[in-house]
């Protein structure tokens, strides 16, 4: 169930040259590594479809998300934080097309942190 709950910490929006996910997971014991770099590629293509970020600075979000894999999207099945912000992160993850799919050891329920901050 930790798996399944990985936090992003300390997210914010990404600077313009944010360190690859496999160079940012590179510390993660292996077999945490790649869900690490999955929630971080996830963070990053959700934020990059997400064009009014800087417009929730302060505000926070956790989105916990599902994968279908009969229709190959990803569900929000719970969103905790300010309204406005989960109402959009919940927008952009229904609608992004360039998702990335889970990892073969993904289990239901990861959770991604969304705290716009200034850069």
């Amino acid at each position: 169930m930790a798996l399944s709950l990985l936090l992003l910490s300390a997210c914010q929006m990404p600077d313009k040259r944010p360190p690859a996910a496999a160079e940012a997971c590179a510390n993660a014991q292996p077999a945490d590594k790649t869900m690490c770099i999955y929630t971080r590629e996830m963070y990053t293509r959700v934020t990059a479809n997400f064009f009014d970020y800087d417009h929730y600075l302060g505000q926070q979000c956790d989105v916990t998300i599902e994968y279908s894999s009969v229709y190959q999207r990803y569900n929000v099945i719970r969103t905790q934080g300010n309204e406005a912000l989960c109402l959009k992160t919940w927008q952009v993850i229904g609608t992004a097309e360039d998702l990335p799919p889970p990892p073969t050891n993904y289990s239901k329920g990861v959770v991604l942190s969304f705290r716009p901050a200034k850069g």
